[in-house]
């Protein structure tokens, strides 16, 4: 581990993230945990055209399992089951006595779920927001876009980073399945193949580079060993 750690030496003065406006409706949540029942968080950034948001609907991908919904702001939630009694979707829904005159609010909708047992990869979580002002009329927004894809005039889904179990220092893991894209670990410190490095960080990348003896490690391949700073 001598090189991992001549390369964290210089980590520290560098650790600021860059983080792009947020959506209407956005993943809160960081990170799931493969195949452990945990907290997700959805955040309502904010209504449409100066609306107040009045009913958000979170489809459910399929493998995620142990669906139970939380009441919020927009009182009692409602499920939609398939028939072998999976839930598909959530939907938060408000009475119109407790809409806002205007989009002055910001939301947060929690899920307890079991994400499936795929660590690096992503999960998408198309949602569709309605807003209603106090004449009735309404306008829906529907963040469903697929990471990847052109979706037309949807907005880009929800989407969350499925790991696994990790503690503070450094992890092993076997990656089950091939990575193309390295960005699930753009909150870790850095990740080690060998003598080949990847971090999100841009003062970390640099000192990758520079280092004599390191290449960038761009993907994975399943089967791979790898070593994980957090």
């Amino acid at each position: 581990m001598k090189r991992q750690g001549k390369i964290l030496l210089g980590i520290g003065a560098g650790l600021l993230v860059a983080t792009g406006a947020r959506a209407h409706v956005d993943m809160v949540s960081t990170r799931g945990v493969a195949n452990a029942s945990q907290e997700i968080v959805f955040g309502i950034g904010h209504g449409c055209d100066g609306k107040d948001t009045y009913k958000v609907t979170i489809d459910i991908p399929a493998g995620v399992t142990s669906v139970r919904p939380m009441r919020s702001d927009f009182g009692p939630v409602t499920v939609t089951k398939d028939g072998q009694n999976n839930v598909t979707s959530v939907t938060w829904q408000k009475a119109d006595a407790d809409l806002h005159g205007d989009d002055l609010a910001y939301y947060k909708l929690t899920i307890r779920m079991r994400p499936p047992n795929a660590p690096f990869t992503q999960l998408a979580f198309p949602a569709h927001q309605t807003c209603k002002d106090a004449q009735g009329n309404l306008t829906i927004v529907h963040w469903s876009a697929l990471p990847g894809t052109d979706a037309g005039a949807d907005e880009p889904a929800p989407v969350l980073k499925i790991m696994p179990a990790r503690r503070p220092g450094w992890n092993k893991y076997t990656v089950p399945a091939d990575v193309k894209d390295l960005k699930v670990f753009d909150d870790a410190l850095i990740v080690w193949k060998g003598t080949s490095a990847y971090s999100g960080n841009p003062n970390t990348v640099a000192q990758i580079k520079a280092e004599a003896g390191v290449t960038e490690l761009t993907e994975l391949k399943a089967g791979d060993e790898i070593w994980v700073k957090y």
